[in-house]
């Protein structure tokens, strides 16, 4: 899997939408929109890091290294 649909799956599990994540994150709601759609193809770690410390993940699991 890739970084947007672990990211959607993810924030789905845990019933949160992407508005709420975008707060949480500190990450604008199109860069979560771009990530997950796929258009994102070199996303920056800095909001990826955000993303997955809202969601309580590590990065790993976010980037797809580890199982979720």
């Amino acid at each position: 899997m890739n970084i947007g649909t672990n990211l959607k799956r993810i924030r789905e599990a845990r019933g949160i939408n992407r508005q709420q994540l975008s707060y949480d994150a500190r990450v604008p709601v199109q860069t979560i929109l771009r990530l997950e759609s796929g258009a994102a193809t070199n996303p920056a770690l800095g909001p990826l890091v955000r993303l997955a410390d809202a969601l309580g993940i590590e990065i790993s699991e976010l980037i797809g290294e580890k199982a979720a």
